[in-house]
């Protein structure tokens, strides 16, 4: 989904530049142009030029809505890994938690290896899991 917007502005840009290029080689005819004082010639260049212009700006555009866009993707699909690895750590110290109290061995039990799992401390009796769990213990 990231990759593929991120394939498409690609694009846009290796497009805007490709138009870019474009309108340098036709602001060089212009100054030839200018030079013949070919006005028909100026006239016509100058149309194409102020197209040119108008279609760079507007890729300009496309490619800013689509960087805030892809930036607006990036943020909830942090913020949502984030409340997913919060879940997931405070379930895991809840089922620990029961799992001690029942006296069963951990040692089979694999720890959690990322880093940031240690970084999200659990919820202190608010989470739906710890309730339920209490529920069922009582």
């Amino acid at each position: 989904m990231i990759t593929d917007a991120l394939g498409d502005l690609e694009k846009c840009v290796d497009t805007a530049g490709t138009q870019l290029d474009s309108l340098a080689l036709k602001i060089t005819d212009v100054e030839k142009n200018l030079d013949d004082n070919d006005m028909e010639g100026l006239e016509t260049g100058m149309m194409e030029l102020l197209e040119s212009v108008t279609e760079v700006k507007n890729e300009y555009q496309n490619l800013r809505k689509d960087l805030q866009e892809v930036q607006q993707l990036q943020k909830e699909m942090t913020c949502s890994l984030r409340y997913q690895l919060r879940t997931m750590t405070q379930t895991f110290h809840v089922l620990k938690k029961k799992i001690e109290a029942n006296n069963l061995p951990i040692t089979s039990l694999p720890l959690p290896s990322s880093s940031c799992a240690k970084q999200v401390p659990p919820a202190e009796g608010g989470n739906a899991a710890t309730k339920m769990l209490n529920r069922h213990k009582n």
